[in-house]
């Protein structure tokens, strides 16, 4: 009983892990994209 405990207490925490590194990496993605359309945009209005 004891372990099983364990075990799910260790799998809930590793999703919460998964879904914390999955946030973070979209929202870098999201910025990453941004400043990219932003650069384009000043590279056309420069030249």
């Amino acid at each position: 009983m004891d372990s099983r405990f364990s075990l799910v207490l260790l799998f809930s925490f590793s999703l919460q892990v998964l879904a914390f590194g999955f946030a973070i990496i979209i929202l870098l993605s999201i910025i990453y994209f941004v400043f990219k359309e932003k650069d384009e945009h000043r590279d056309k209005s420069r030249q």
